[in-house]
């Protein structure tokens, strides 16, 4: 949960609209009944459709749709990955502290 608040700062900060952000879920007390092995981030499923299904079927779970999917992947365009959270080390765009299409451009152009 902390993760949404940060996306949120960060693109605050970043010169983007304030997001209104709560924390907490209304239809659970804690996250004692969540899958530990089910939880993102998990970075690699051994292929990339092995991986988007994966995150389909996480975020389908939380009714998501693939479009607010994409968006939320979008916060990946500030920041970096780090090797405790997700085994991999290092920005995920060139431009790590501008908010920006460059993730998206990334996705499509290094596939």
């Amino acid at each position: 949960m902390a993760c949404h608040y940060y996306i949120s700062v960060c693109v605050e900060e970043s010169g983007g609209p304030t997001i209104p952000y709560n924390t907490g879920r209304v239809d659970m007390v804690d996250g004692a009944t969540s899958d530990p092995d089910d939880r993102l981030p998990n970075a690699d499923y051994g292929g990339k459709d092995k991986t988007v299904s994966n995150i389909r079927r996480i975020f389908y779970r939380m009714g998501f749709t693939d479009g607010e999917i994409v968006a939320l992947m979008g916060a990946h365009a500030m920041g970096r990955c780090h090797t405790q959270d997700s085994g991999f080390w290092g920005p995920w765009s060139f431009a790590e502290t501008t908010f920006s299409n460059e993730y998206f451009r990334l996705l499509v152009e290094e596939r």
